[in-house]
């Protein structure tokens, strides 16, 4: 185990919050540790070089923070546990296939491994055999079950919602910032700053495409830089909706939207076009859901977005049909391109998993998957599969109108911005995630959203709501009139006009 100067840091600062910084400034510093996605806090030499990530050190911390004995912080362990009891059960089960499932097929089908060491060509695969990613596997998705527990416990906090809010705002300004820096910084400058961070043993790649630059940040890829922008977006984006913040979470959004449409990633623009359909379809359904003035406002920027580069393309003919041909090779012809044939090789293989183990799949980490629902089918098989959709539901309450409509207090809206956070945060995941590990940024939205469920009640509801004796999914308890959240956080979150 070899610790590195990032790693360091982060456990010098953890321990010095341990015992003097509260259990939401705890949570708010394991949020700000995700955006190190492409960093190693330790290199677990044992299990083939491994990398542990700063949010899972950092995650350690927090799970020690919440356990600890507080007199003044409520911790609802019994409603956090028993509310995530369908993530328990996936975590369970990851564990107890990758442990087993392995040995059970062992090279019955070939298969790329997690880790794909000493490839010939894209095509090349290994017969399946039990390999250290069936240990690191289940530690990450167990460690993202952790992120969803302490989430839960730690928005309950005083003033956590604010604190959350206030975080993940600043998560996005300081990810856009790093990616706009990663392209615009002399090479010199940059090259030293990222030497620290991108330290991970992962494919740390450079790439450019038609003599630009693609945006990555501190990621190992554009698409990892993508996707975990996205992530932020879409919170950012149903928190304006629900004026919650609307100056901060608004600009932040755009801001986010411009920086993923220049990153000329497939990943963003598939993202962003699927989010542009559910808030289409959201719109039609649910039109009472839109103000007026946030369908003018969202039409506005999107002009402008078009106007602006309608007048660069115009002053700049060849700049113009450099970045047609960037768009081109990205979306319409990124599906015949060799990357895209090797990730659908890889998603294949999900499939191919299930088949060869009769449903059960071949074991957590056992292969590289391009897809979070073909990774998942594979390797956990259908009890992997109902176990995650299962939870997705009790994420979203599909039932209830109040994941259609808008919340009666702020603190229910930002729950519900959560939930509709943590299913959006699916979409870069179902294209291009190598494991079954749904992440923490995932679990940090699945555990807010499920702590502040309580306050998810809409305004006009279609049906009584029932108490959590009468059937109905958990309310975990928890009167919300009695809750322990500061009443001035209501006022300092909400920022509708009247």
């Amino acid at each position: 185990m070899q610790f590195t100067l990032v790693g360091l840091i982060i456990i010098i600062a953890g321990c010095s919050m341990l015992l003097s910084k509260t259990i939401e400034a705890m949570f708010a510093f394991t949020m700000i540790c995700t955006l190190m996605g492409g960093s190693a806090a330790l290199v677990m030499s044992s299990l083939g070089g491994s990398s542990i990530a700063p949010s899972n050190v950092a995650l350690v911390f927090l799970t020690l923070r919440v356990f600890l004995p507080s007199k003044n912080a409520a911790k609802p362990f019994n409603a956090a546990f028993r509310t995530n009891i369908l993530f328990l059960c996936f975590a369970a089960y990851a564990a107890i296939s990758a442990g087993t499932m392995p040995y059970i097929f062992k090279e019955q089908i070939s298969v790329v491994p997690l880790k794909p060491l000493g490839l010939r060509n894209m095509y090349d695969s290994f017969p399946l055999k039990p390999s250290s990613q069936n240990i690191t596997a289940p530690v990450y998705i167990a460690g993202s079950f952790m992120v969803a527990i302490c989430s839960f416990i730690a928005i309950r906090q005083k003033r956590a919602v604010l604190s959350f809010v206030r975080t993940a705002t600043w998560i996005t300004w300081i990810h856009l910032a790093l990616g706009i820096a990663s392209v615009t910084l002399p090479l010199s400058v940059w090259g030293f700053f990222k030497a620290m961070f991108r330290n991970g043993s992962y494919g740390q790649l450079e790439q450019s495409i038609g003599g630009f630059t693609r945006i990555s940040g501190i990621w190992p890829e554009p698409s990892g830089f993508a996707a975990y922008g996205f992530c932020w977006f879409a919170l950012m984006s149903e928190l304006w909706l629900r004026n919650v913040m609307p100056r901060r979470t608004g600009l932040a959004a755009l801001a986010m939207a411009l920086v993923l449409v220049a990153s000329t990633s497939s990943t963003a623009y598939v993202s962003l076009a699927g989010y542009g359909a559910i808030l289409v379809l959201r719109a039609m359904i649910f039109p009472e859901f839109f103000s007026s003035g946030k369908v003018v406002r969202i039409i506005l920027a999107g002009l402008a977005v078009a106007t602006f580069a309608s007048l660069l393309m115009l002053a700049n003919s060849d700049l113009a049909d450099r970045l047609f041909t960037i768009l081109k090779r990205m979306t319409v012809d990124k599906a015949e391109s060799s990357s895209a044939e090797q990730r659908a090789f890889w998603a294949k293989q999900g499939f191919a998993a299930f088949k060869i183990s009769y449903g059960l799949g071949i074991g957590a980490g056992s292969f590289r998957s391009s897809s979070l629902a073909t990774a998942i089918l594979g390797s956990m098989g259908l009890i992997g599969v109902a176990t995650f959709l299962g939870y997705l539901a009790v994420i979203f309450r599909p039932m209830r109108n109040s994941s259609f409509s808008q919340s009666a207090t702020p603190i229910g809206a930002v729950g519900e911005a959560s939930s509709w956070a943590a299913i959006s945060s699916m979409l870069p995941a179902v294209l291009g995630a190598a494991s079954p590990d749904p992440g923490a940024v995932f679990s940090i939205f699945a555990g807010v959203a499920l702590g502040l469920t309580p306050f998810r009640i809409s305004r006009k509801p279609v049906t009584q709501r029932r108490s959590a004796t009468s059937g109905a999914l958990p309310l975990a308890g928890v009167d919300p009139s009695r809750t322990p959240l500061d009443p001035i956080t209501a006022k300092l979150l909400q920022g509708r006009p009247k």
